[in-house]
């Protein structure tokens, strides 16, 4: 939504490239432009018509490129298999390769024959998968490194984290979009490295591994397809991760990494 000369204009996005067409296929294709003073609207089909400039932004992102930030239809997807590669092979040097990975959705072919590839080398791989997941974990010999869990509780999950050791160094990213197709190649979508080290721990051991621990809402996708609920010890007690959020967010962080920061800034 954008006020632009007293104008309102409104962008509805509706990704309509389809794959295998043109890169240069329209990305926002509803578009309605209100002069508070004119009634009806005006509805336009391309960006372009009202904003001349705006059709060049993918050829900017394209032909400039970022120096820390990944961007799709650009480079998101390029960088995040280069990312697992790179595990693969730190991990092949000296052991330890870890990823961890919470998505709304996996379904991008690509993404997920990388991810068999390092679970074949044996990197440790953990993905929190709240829908769509088409890569099937436990398989001898493919994916018996990769468990694949599913949080489906009182709140929606989702935020999306990228974890990468990179051999000590620890690469972490959030993101706005999911590893699909769409994602990669109709939307715009952009992933940012977090780079305070307090933050990194404070994502990779709270809000990662508070996740992977939950078992009282979390499901398992098997390597059949099905999804089991987490299995629990019969002296261990219920483990909620949303519940486990909520409290830290009511106490300030207290216990955390982040319990100063929060003082601080109450």
């Amino acid at each position: 939504f954008l006020l632009i000369d007293n104008n309102y204009l409104i962008l509805t996005s509706f990704p309509m490239r389809f794959y295998g067409t043109s890169e240069n296929d329209p990305l926002l294709e509803i578009i309605i432009y209100v002069n508070p003073d004119a009634r009806p609207p005006v509805y336009f089909s391309d960006i372009t018509e009202v904003l001349p400039e705006s059709g060049q932004i993918h050829r900017r992102f394209k032909e400039n490129g970022f120096k820390e930030i990944l961007v799709a239809p650009t480079n998101l997807q390029a960088k995040i298999l280069q990312l697992i590669k790179q595990e693969i092979q730190y991990h092949e040097k000296s052991g330890a390769g870890r990823i961890i990975a919470k998505i709304n959705s996996l379904v991008d072919t690509d993404i997920i024959q990388a991810l068999y590839r390092a679970s074949q080398v044996g990197v440790r791989v953990d993905l929190i998968v709240r829908g769509i997941c088409c890569l099937r974990p436990g398989l001898k010999g493919l994916s018996e490194n990769i468990k694949v869990t599913s949080i489906i509780d009182r709140f929606l999950e989702h935020s999306r984290i990228f974890y990468f050791r990179q051999g000590g160094e620890e690469k972490v990213y959030l993101s706005s979009g999911d590893w699909m197709p769409r994602n990669f190649y109709a939307r715009y979508e952009i992933a940012f490295p977090v780079k305070d080290p307090v933050l990194k721990v404070y994502l990779r051991d709270t809000v990662l591994g508070n996740s992977l621990a939950d078992n009282a809402k979390a499901w398992t996708l098997q390597p059949d397809s099905r999804y089991v609920r987490s299995a629990r010890k019969e002296d261990e007690s219920p483990y909620r991760s949303q519940f486990v959020f909520t409290a830290l967010a009511d106490n300030f962080y207290r216990d955390t990494i982040l319990a100063t920061r929060a003082i601080e800034l109450s």
